[in-house]
């Protein structure tokens, strides 16, 4: 008898537990290491030696272009944490830093974004925004997440704080970063020619992919173009598929966020298959498991045009104010490597 007031109990320091676990991990962020290679036909690989061996050439040949994809952070000021894990990422000189967009979840995080970016400060880059890069988050029903979309919600009659957009675009351009929602660039970077095009977020309907412009540099084997997406639906992966995007980053799904053992997420907030919720994979979709951690992925032939994308989602580094948890589903910043051999 004595035991059963703790029996009550248990469930209520279960739920607990769980809640304060997954609220610890949601800061549990990682630095994630990705390799894409782009075989000219001469190089055979068969073999995980014949990969690594392919890799350490091609580093050894300067022909690797090194990407730092960021998402998500949704940034309050008082995440000294998530700020000092920007301002102090171990990266070896990246060459191109790739933001897909839901930086702030306040007007004054802006200032601490950017003084943690700071350190990539003369590094090229490029950028898109989500939904709250435009403004503030609102208080949610996250169990609706499991039958609708966010966006498919008639969430409240009262419209959302505004965020000052046009702040945070002039800070990053001051950077340096070319602003691609519903736009295209060119860059140069080291042996590398990159043509982009990005679109504004899905999400909320800003999406409109601009139109393609005659190609104003010769074709070679380091000749790639990219596709910036915040949010990943399937009509925004296959415009920019048939648009002939080698490359596709996105973020947006924040992996799930709550998701059962095995990166198993239950929701995507968007119309992607919920195994393909993060991770490194090829587009259109096939039967094979995402690479979530660290991993390799053999590329397009650089003597062809692709007949398939490779697309990155990243978990994000943030949550939702509101639902600050995470399950099985760490928060990450993504390091790629494109080696053309």
């Amino acid at each position: 008898m004595r035991l059963k007031p703790f029996l009550w109990a248990a469930p209520f320091v279960f739920a607990a537990g769980i809640c304060g676990g997954s609220a610890v991990h949601a800061h549990s962020y990682k630095l994630r290491r990705r390799t894409v290679l782009v075989p000219d036909g001469s190089t055979q690989i068969q073999t995980a030696d014949d990969e690594e061996r392919a890799v350490k050439e091609a580093r050894i040949a300067a022909n690797a272009l090194r990407i730092l994809h960021i998402s998500d952070t949704h940034l309050l000021t008082r995440q000294a944490k998530r700020i000092a894990f920007l301002r102090n990422l171990d990266v070896q000189a990246p060459d191109l830093i790739i933001i897909t967009g839901d930086l702030i979840a306040q007007a004054t995080a802006i200032e601490p974004l950017m003084e943690a970016l700071s350190i990539f400060k003369g590094v090229p880059g490029v950028f898109v925004f989500g939904s709250n890069d435009y403004h503030a988050p609102q208080l949610k029903n996250p169990f609706r997440y499991l039958v609708k979309n966010s966006n498919e919600w008639n969430q409240s009659k009262k419209s959302p704080a505004l965020l000052p957009t046009a702040e945070l675009t002039s800070r990053l351009e001051e950077m340096g970063w070319m602003n691609l929602n519903n736009a295209r660039a060119h860059l140069n970077v080291g042996l590398w020619d990159i043509d982009f095009v990005g679109v504004d977020d899905p999400h909320i309907g800003r999406d409109c992919l601009p139109k393609p412009i005659p190609a104003k540099h010769e074709i070679g084997p380091h000749s790639i173009q990219i596709g910036i997406t915040h949010a990943p639906y399937r009509r925004i992966l296959n415009q920019m598929q048939d648009d002939g995007c080698h490359l596709i980053f996105a973020g947006h799904t924040h992996g799930g966020q709550i998701c059962l053992p095995g990166h198993r997420a239950l929701v995507t907030n968007c119309d992607i298959p919920k195994r393909f919720a993060s991770g490194l994979f090829r587009w259109p979709l096939g039967n094979f498991q995402p690479i979530h951690g660290d991993g390799a992925v053999i590329g397009w032939s650089s003597h062809e045009e692709p007949h398939d994308a490779i697309v990155q989602i990243s978990t994000g580094m943030g949550t939702s104010p509101f639902t600050p948890w995470r399950t099985f589903c760490a928060p990450e910043v993504i390091q790629m490597d494109v080696i053309s051999l």
